[in-house]
């Protein structure tokens, strides 16, 4: 057991682990150490791009919710977003000229994502009144301006190699911090002061009114089950009647 873990602590046990076991443990502790060194090699290559697939149709989902958009429209827009981050991945990949192509489909599918930004999306019926469309076009600009930076940085980092890495890594950072962070405080903090209830949302307070309406609801029902109530008594005294006009004239026959 010199130089093993066993070595350095013997067990005083009597059931203890052997020194085959502690061995085994090491072994199986190394190959899981090779293959996270592996897979975080690999991963640094195109982990931007992950983080992209993730987050760019999020923030589109988040920005196209608050004008008159339907929802089709509205993920379809975020689908696009996926072919964005898809062809810029294939295309750094690809070594040959052919990676250009990839740039033209990316490029393609931002102009889907910006005439839903700019186009479509401002003309639609803002449910929050021109206080959410003046800060959805305000925010839609911010973006639209951008992600058409984001293809420029592409082109010549990836594509074609003419800045260096640290000045691809500053650019690339310096557009995921605006369009993260700075556009959604600043997106959020605009509506602040709209209500939940113009987009369909509850928070699920007391106060918000949804037990007061479950409550309305109790007593209405309450009410017609005592209407019905009335009528039936109603209809047990006509019969009664009916019962005692019959037994009179069959009394009136007996005579």
């Amino acid at each position: 057991m010199t130089g093993s873990s066993l070595g350095k602590n013997p067990p005083n046990a009597g059931r203890h682990l052997t020194a085959g076991g502690s061995d085994w443990l090491w072994a199986v502790f190394a190959i899981m150490a090779l293959s996270d060194l592996g897979m975080i090699m690999w991963s640094f290559t195109f982990v931007r791009y992950i983080q992209w697939f993730i987050t760019f149709p999020l923030l589109l989902i988040l920005l196209l919710y608050t004008s008159g958009l339907a929802l089709s429209d509205i993920l379809t827009t975020a689908f696009f977003a996926w072919v964005v981050v898809v062809c810029g991945l294939v295309g750094a990949l690809t070594v040959s000229t052919y990676k250009w192509g990839f740039f033209i489909l990316g490029v393609a599918a931002l102009l889907y994502i910006w005439s839903s930004l700019l186009g479509h999306g401002p003309r639609s019926t803002f449910n929050g009144g021109a206080g959410v469309r003046s800060g959805y076009v305000r925010g839609a600009s911010f973006v639209a301006f951008l992600t058409m930076l984001y293809p420029i940085c592409w082109g010549l980092s990836e594509g074609g190699n003419v800045i260096s890495i640290t000045g691809e890594m500053i650019w690339y950072g310096i557009l995921d911090l605006l369009l993260g962070p700075v556009f959604l405080y600043y997106f959020v903090w605009g509506l602040r002061s709209v209500d939940y209830g113009l987009f369909g949302f509850n928070s699920g307070k007391h106060t918000d009114g949804g037990y007061a309406t479950g409550a309305g609801a109790g007593a209405g029902y309450g009410h017609s089950k005592a209407g019905m109530g009335g009528a039936g008594m109603g209809n047990a005294g006509m019969g009664g009647a009916g019962n005692g006009a019959t037994i009179g004239q069959n009394g009136a026959g007996a005579v």
